[in-house]
């Protein structure tokens, strides 16, 4: 399973949906029980800034580009995963990262296949490494919110 970041946000509790709600933020559909789909008022948007794949850190960033939620935890893709979901008491100023690439999961399933495949492999043929780096996500606007993403740092 990948990360549902950033199209799904982990399911808010009752005192987070309605903190949600009075900002306009409406969930739309229930996911695993786990995670929700969204939409956000115009010109919002999720943003993701990550230092690393499988340890998300995204944010809700309003039309005046102030953090109103914060989404971080640990994602390790089939197991222990945990990810939650804060709402700000008091909105933050958002700087978005200058560089677009981050690291890549530490250990990932694909990696664990590769180790193993390469231990049963009579051959000995080595698997290819994950890359190193992977993009940063894109500011993302859900599809169902209708409106597009400013690009104001």
């Amino acid at each position: 399973m990948i990360s549902p970041l950033p199209e799904s946000i982990p399911k808010p509790n009752q005192q987070q949906t309605i903190q949600l709600e009075a900002m306009g933020i409406k969930t739309i559909s229930t996911i695993y029980d786990l995670y929700v789909k969204y939409k956000l008022p115009p010109g919002w948007k999720m943003v993701d800034s990550s230092w690393r794949r499988d340890m998300p850190n995204f944010h809700i960033v309003d039309d005046n580009n102030m953090k109103r939620v914060t989404i971080s935890g640990v994602w390790k893709e089939a197991y222990n995963n945990k990810i939650e979901l804060y709402v700000l008491e008091e909105p933050r100023p958002y700087k978005k990262p200058k560089d677009k690439m981050i690291e890549n999961s530490a250990i990932t399933s694909a990696t664990v296949m590769g180790l193993v495949g390469e231990m049963i492999d009579p051959l000995g043929r080595p698997v290819d490494p994950p890359p190193k780096q992977v993009s940063r996500y894109d500011d993302y606007v859900p599809s169902n919110s209708n409106h597009s993403s400013d690009d104001t740092d």
